[in-house]
């Protein structure tokens, strides 16, 4: 029988800091934290962009936008293909997250704090687009908080399905202060990030090398999909009905200079608008009429954490694919004018992905 060990005495004064911080994040629950840290965030990209020159800036904004944009195309391409396809064009390596992470359950061994969470920061900013849907203003708000020790098995399957397993194969770690707080609607398949701070930029911003194992549920789109499996068997709701991805109040730089960028294109070819406006005023892009746009957005660190997640969990979810995204902002209007992020853009805008069968 596998028994706790001891806690080591090395790691105490580093526990406490980190629950210290911790109890203000579980404050969140009643009061929103104005923490505004993005899914796969490294830190302050926005902020590094806009201390280059103009010219040096639209360079490095363009060759990096190629490459979202080429990372994109192979996410969609990848989306559309069965488990194996995917693998075989993968060279030969499954593109399928771990059994451990494809259900809820492995949270709580592995030092995460899981529960209900009463607000969320993106508040009423949804609702109009949302009553656009005809899709219910019922949210579930799920909040996990990486704040406890724990023994992190290099294998954790056996704790999940039961199987044998090697119960001395372990590292013990200290939390993380990483958290995942999202919002769901499962009787219409809306899937929502609201707020989160993902564990290898918080193992960075606490001086920890990112390459420690500290827990498996290391990404947003593994967290994500274990937080919808739960939400959907606590209703009883189907996981696979999954229809909308939503990423609220977006303030990752890197991928507000990618949207920009797709706006600047698209308007350049069909001199539709360049100006992002409420639901009614939304830009669209698709597949059919804007295909490099959307790949470009689909590559950007919140697009890919959207792909990702239909992309890594086939199994259960059966074949998805995002052929259109709308993006607008809560109220009044910005005006693409450039790639730069200022702080009056940083968490206005809203990206809304629709999610089909293939």
């Amino acid at each position: 029988m596998y028994t706790k060990h001891q806690v080591p005495w090395r790691t105490t004064f580093t526990t406490i800091a980190l629950l210290l911080i911790s109890f203000f994040l579980l404050s969140y629950t009643s009061s929103p934290p104005r923490l505004g840290l993005s899914p796969r965030t490294v830190a302050a990209d926005g902020d590094q962009l806009q201390q280059h020159a103009a010219g040096g800036l639209t360079k490095r904004v363009t060759d990096t936008y190629s490459k979202a944009h080429d990372k994109g195309h192979w996410l969609h391409c990848r989306m559309s293909m069965t488990k194996e396809e995917a693998k075989e064009s993968n060279r030969g390596k499954s593109l399928e997250s771990p059994s451990y992470l494809q259900v809820n359950g492995l949270e709580e061994p592995e030092g995460w704090n899981p529960h209900d969470a009463s607000v969320s920061q993106f508040g009423d900013n949804l609702n109009e687009a949302l009553r656009s849907l005809s899709i219910p203003i019922d949210f579930h708000h799920e909040s996990w908080v990486h704040v406890h020790e724990a023994d992190i098995f290099n294998d954790p399957s056996w704790l999940i399905d039961g199987s044998d397993g090697n119960i001395d194969d372990f590292e013990n770690c200290i939390p993380t202060g990483a958290f995942f707080h999202n919002s769901f609607i499962a009787e219409a398949g809306v899937i929502i990030a609201d707020n989160n701070y993902a564990v290898d930029p918080a193992l960075l911003a606490n001086a920890m090398n990112p390459n420690d194992l500290a827990t498996h549920i290391r990404k947003w789109s593994d967290a994500v999909w274990m937080q919808w499996w739960k939400v959907c068997h606590e209703k009883g709701e189907d996981v696979k009905n999954v229809k909308y991805i939503i990423r609220s109040k977006i303030n990752n730089g890197e991928t507000l200079n990618f949207i920009f960028q797709a706006i600047l294109n698209k308007h350049a070819r069909d001199a539709k608008g360049k100006t992002i406006g409420t639901w009614d005023n939304r830009i669209t892009m698709t597949i059919k009429e804007d295909p490099d746009e959307l790949y470009g957005i689909l590559g950007s660190p919140n697009g890919a954490g959207a792909a990702y997640l239909l992309l890594n969990h086939k199994e259960r979810l059966g074949l998805k694919i995002i052929n259109k995204v709308d993006i607008f902002v809560a109220e009044g209007s910005h005006e693409v004018k450039g790639i730069a992020v200022d702080k009056d853009t940083s968490e206005t805008i809203t990206l809304l992905f629709h999610v089909t069968d293939v």
